[in-house]
């Protein structure tokens, strides 16, 4: 009995056991049904599962929960920036930039038509830290001595690097690490350029 009689055979559909084959490999047969008949069929606890549907409802649901905890993380370290910096000049110069950015960011996305997943606000989460430290290691460039430079340079640099990183994630096939990296390089590009237009004058020189 040869595999090739044997798919000849009226016992082909039953021989459901995989066999090997010539040159590597199994084959086997299955009997084909729509499930959807088996469903509507009578079939006693029989029910037809969209897994596509679930997915996507498992992946939304997700996603709402993750602009939750988004909203709330940036809650909780507006307030430890209200504790620590405790003027509010101060807090907007290094709240304002990241925040603007996670928007204007969001805005960009929706006008190009990309519609936002779970993993678009992961990278917005990432977006919102790399803000912090730019306001807060940057302190001001209207006065150019060699702190502010100093300062100017480091923080360049770390924006330009991590620009430089993402961007090259966005052109990947991978949807997850594109989302990602478009996501994260434009809003540390964004973040950088806020904080220099808001970052004006140092701490010594606020008052409120």
């Amino acid at each position: 009995l040869t595999v090739a009689a044997l798919g000849e055979s009226p016992l082909a559909p039953f021989f459901l056991a995989p066999w090997p084959v010539d040159g590597g490999g199994w084959a086997g047969s299955v009997t084909l049904a729509d499930p959807r008949a088996a469903a509507l069929g009578g079939l006693s606890g029989a029910r037809l599962v969209d897994l596509s549907q679930v997915a996507s409802g498992v992946v939304a649901a997700y996603r709402d929960q993750a602009l939750e905890l988004l909203g709330f993380g940036m809650a909780a370290g507006l307030l430890l920036l209200i504790v620590g910096l405790r003027r509010a000049r101060r807090i907007l110069r290094v709240a304002g930039p990241p925040a603007l950015a996670i928007l204007l960011t969001t805005a960009l996305l929706l006008a190009l038509g990309v519609p936002l997943t779970l993993f678009h606000i992961l990278a917005l989460l990432l977006v919102a830290s790399l803000g912090v430290d730019y306001s807060l290691f940057f302190t001001g460039y209207s006065r150019l001595d060699d702190g502010v430079v100093s300062e100017f340079r480091s923080v360049g640099v770390c924006c330009a690097t991590s620009a430089i990183v993402f961007a090259t994630l966005a052109f990947s096939s991978i949807p997850v690490l594109s989302a990602i990296g478009a996501t994260v390089a434009t809003g540390a590009v964004l973040s950088f350029l806020l904080t220099l237009c808001l970052s004006g004058r140092s701490d010594r020189e606020d008052r409120w």
